[in-house]
């Protein structure tokens, strides 16, 4: 495993076992935007494109999308977090990382 996996994974780690009565929304968004980085592969997750590095890696993604949509959940804000959602699902096909 990399480095990555842990950096995402212990601060969730962490809330599940220990604040598990205390966990939020928007604990949960990260969670289950986690639970879909599991289906890559690890030593992907972090792989920058050397021909183009203004695309995002899988972590940049996870990382831009659940800020966005736990700022829209406080907002109620559907839409943006509807297209949130169609975009972060648009990264991943088939278990591989889509780089758009």
């Amino acid at each position: 495993m990399t480095i990555e996996i842990y950096i995402a994974w212990f601060p969730l780690f962490f809330l599940i076992i220990f604040f598990e009565d205390k966990m939020t929304k928007k604990d949960i968004v990260r969670l289950i935007f986690f639970l879909k980085l599991l289906q890559l592969d690890f030593k992907k997750w972090n792989k920058k494109d050397t021909k183009n590095y203004s695309k995002m890696t899988c972590l940049e993604v996870y990382a831009q999308y659940t800020r966005t949509i736990i700022t829209q959940l406080d907002r109620n804000n559907n839409e943006v977090i509807s297209a949130c959602l169609d975009g972060f699902n648009s990264c991943f096909k088939n278990g591989e990382f889509v780089e758009n």
